[in-house]
């Protein structure tokens, strides 16, 4: 449930508490550099609720440590690394090993959505599913003090319900950040979704 705030708190010191201390769910990263960020696999990801971020590649050569299991960096393990652009020279050899190990996805520019959205799931099993295609809709999930909050956003401009079948298990609350509000959801009950609103899925284990 949310903390009990004063009658004045607003919905930012709810999601400000909820991201505090708080651990990121999340084992995919794709390749960055300094000055630019690709977007192409990142729009797929996006639209397909496959959580991602994006690693900078100095990274890979000055302080993560890469091994066949994939990249440890700052209490992250990221299981596979999606590759659009060229990598520089020094992140060479921390990518082989990866490539080795089968954890690299090389984005090419006639890649199907659903064949980069199938290289991610062989390597990570999926977090979050929705029961159809729901483009607009994205979702982060965190953990703390034991609980499972999935921060589910509409992007779009029209009203969405969707339901969620996600790696979590337990008793599911929907958490409103604007009102404070809260309700009991079963798995089967839809999260109902304004234009461009945001709704909060706690799930505590039983």
């Amino acid at each position: 449930r949310w903390p009990q705030y004063k009658p004045f708190a607003k919905a930012t010191s709810r999601l400000c508490w909820l991201n505090t201390d708080s651990r990121h769910v999340c084992e995919l990263a794709i390749l960055g550099l300094n000055d630019s960020l690709p977007w192409r696999a990142a729009k797929v990801c996006f639209q397909h609720q496959r959580d991602f971020n994006y690693l900078e590649a100095r990274h890979l050569w000055e302080d993560a440590r890469v091994d066949s299991d994939g990249i440890h960096i700052a209490g992250m393990h990221y299981r596979a690394l999606i590759v659009e652009t060229d990598p520089p020279q020094k992140a060479k050899a921390a990518i082989d090993v990866l490539a080795k190990a089968g954890r690299v996805i090389e984005w090419r520019d006639a890649m199907p959505d659903v064949e980069l959205v199938k290289g991610v799931d062989k390597l990570i099993s999926p977090d979050v599913q929705v029961s159809s295609a729901m483009p607009d809709v994205r979702v982060r999930h965190v953990q703390k003090a034991g609980v499972d909050y999935f921060l589910v956003f509409n992007e779009g401009g029209e009203d969405l319900e969707v339901r969620l079948n996600l790696s979590a298990k337990g008793n599911r609350t929907l958490l409103d950040p604007t009102t404070g509000g809260q309700e009991a959801l079963s798995p089967d009950d839809p999260v109902r979704l304004s234009r461009h609103a945001l709704q909060v899925l706690a799930v505590r284990q039983s």
